[in-house]
């Protein structure tokens, strides 16, 4: 892989551009559209240089070949896309157990064609969301005032203050209610009651921003942290 790296920086620089990325991932079997190499560029672009190193290009290349692997596994019949039961499936083995009402929502917010299904850019845009959400995840079990991160993981503006606003006092009630039940509450409760919280709060969580949603940029994480694997 570092011989393919070198090969794709042809300034010698240390660095590739989100074009390089994606030829390089298409050299190695992944196949992303414009916007999957610019989603994964901007959450391993640590200093927002609009580049990436090779570890950094390392990281993203495994990660989305291992969720790649992962989904052609479960589209037994080649078809390019995987229904809501194959997907439960799927999550399941990554060991996420997902409430059925939550599978549903998460297909209405990631089938941007609108076809029933989850096509491979559809699942990728997903995990992204799903690793973005684990990241707040762990910031949420902390004390925190800060919920600033609220508005564009809904890809909501300025404009929509008041659903915001809504959603973030449904997510004190959780974090209230996991305090007085002596609990700690687990990633698949949160990613479940966030979801519903979301639908509740009557937050427009549909639609084509899905991907533009996933815009936290951070250093690549190791195997300990955020990313979803199937294979440790």
């Amino acid at each position: 892989m570092e011989g393919l790296f070198k090969r794709l920086d042809k300034e010698g620089r240390g660095k590739i551009g989100v074009n390089e990325l994606k030829a390089g991932l298409k050299e190695l079997g992944i196949n992303v559209d414009d916007e999957s190499a610019s989603v994964a560029m901007r959450r391993f672009d640590s200093d927002n240089s609009g580049t990436i190193d090779f570890s950094e290009f390392k990281s993203i290349a495994e990660n989305l070949k291992q969720l790649q692997k992962a989904f052609e596994e479960i589209d037994t019949d080649k078809s390019g896309s995987i229904s809501q039961a194959e997907l439960s499936i799927l999550l399941a083995k990554m060991k996420l157990g997902i409430a059925q009402e939550t599978i549903e929502n998460v297909i209405t917010l990631f089938d941007e064609d609108r076809s029933g299904t989850i096509e491979l850019q559809e699942y990728f845009y997903l995990m992204a969301y799903f690793d973005e959400l684990k990241y707040r995840f762990e910031q949420f079990k902390k004390p925190m005032k800060n919920f600033n991160w609220v508005g564009p993981l809904l890809g909501l503006g300025a404009d929509n203050q008041a659903k915001i606003n809504l959603f973030i006092s449904k997510l004190k009630d959780l974090k209230e209610k996991d305090k007085k039940a002596h609990s700690v509450m687990d990633f698949t409760q949160f990613v479940n009651e966030f979801v519903r919280a979301a639908v509740n709060a009557n937050v427009g969580i549909g639609g084509k921003t899905a991907k533009m949603r996933v815009t936290t940029k951070r250093s690549a994480p190791s195997r300990a942290e955020t990313d979803f694997r199937l294979y440790p």
